[in-house]
């Protein structure tokens, strides 16, 4: 029951109201069933059902700035969309898909938990990563770092397979992750974010995605880091840089880059100012970090918050 009243509460604090309560009751019933672990809430979340929120207030006539085959901007405080274009589009995600990657390893592992890597890597050369070795060890943490912060593909496939077993097991606790949250225009096929036909996702599913995860501090923590020194349980270091250039804009704090020849130049960026928080997401953009930028500073100067 305790599980149950935890699901429920997230929803009400993220203010996802769409969905019918005994749809939520069902959600909740079932992940009671199957034993998830809900994501801890950071601190400043901590909101109350009842508590006051404040209305976002258009204060300005400007069009919102969207370049991007699809996109949206959120406003966390109101839970209010600001402004969208094709936000329930199937699409290509790229590396974004490393989100719902990051999400089911913090669900279901310590920090301290140690990913050893397996000997059957598939990722080519062709795809980023820090250059890992079979039998190599890393914390949880650790693994995460190189994952969010450099978008590692081969520790996407290595924690996939630790945790699952192989990438198609993944895939679908993947999508088992998607239904669970009734997210009906997403599917994956792999960890990574790698190009095919059958997996894609939409704004606005990526969205709720990133609101669950964002409950996570260890998770705002690595998203908000530039630079990191990621380290194996043997004391090698891999030194990345974020891939997200956005986190030099000094109220920038994240979330997620990615880029493929079919998905185009994609971007979650997570702002704060004044103790209001945004979210926008660009998928198919011609120019990721200019268009989020402009969509982020568009929102803070159109709207008031009452």
């Amino acid at each position: 029951m305790s599980t149950i009243i935890s699901f429920c509460l997230i929803i009400l604090q993220l203010g996802l109201t769409v969905m019918p309560a005994n749809q939520l009751i069902s959600q909740a019933s079932s992940a009671a069933t199957k034993q998830l672990k809900t994501v801890p809430i950071a601190a400043h979340d901590k909101v109350s059902p009842s508590e006051y929120r404040p209305v976002a207030i258009k204060n300005g006539n400007a069009a919102a700035p969207i370049q991007a085959k699809a996109a949206l901007i959120y406003d966390v405080n109101s839970a209010q969309i600001l402004a969208e274009r094709n936000a329930t589009e199937k699409i290509p995600v790229a590396s974004l898909a490393k989100i719902v990657t990051a999400t089911i390893i913090l669900q279901n592992h310590q920090k301290d938990d140690i990913v050893t890597i397996p000997n059957n890597l598939t990722v080519g050369t062709d795809v980023q990563g820090i250059g890992v070795k079979p039998g190599e060890q890393f914390t949880v943490h650790e693994a995460l770092r190189a994952l969010l912060v450099y978008s590692a593909g081969d520790m996407a496939e290595a924690l996939a397979i630790w945790d699952a077993g192989s990438t198609a097991a993944f895939a679908e606790k993947m999508n088992t992750t998607a239904r669970t949250w009734q997210l009906q225009n997403t599917r994956f096929t792999n960890p990574i974010g790698l190009d095919d036909p059958n997996q894609y996702s939409s704004a606005r599913d990526l969205l709720t995605l990133t609101l669950i995860t964002l409950h996570s501090p260890e998770f705002r923590t690595i998203i908000n880091t530039q630079r990191a020194n990621v380290k194996n349980t043997a004391g090698k270091v891999y030194a990345v840089n974020n891939t997200n250039e956005l986190l030099a804009v000094p109220y920038i704090y994240g979330v997620k880059t990615g880029t493929t020849a079919n998905a185009g130049e994609t971007l979650i960026t997570l702002a704060r100012q004044q103790n209001h928080e945004i979210i926008c997401i660009v998928l198919n953009s011609p120019n990721r970090f200019q268009e989020s930028k402009n969509m982020v500073d568009w929102a803070f100067a159109n709207y008031i918050w009452k």
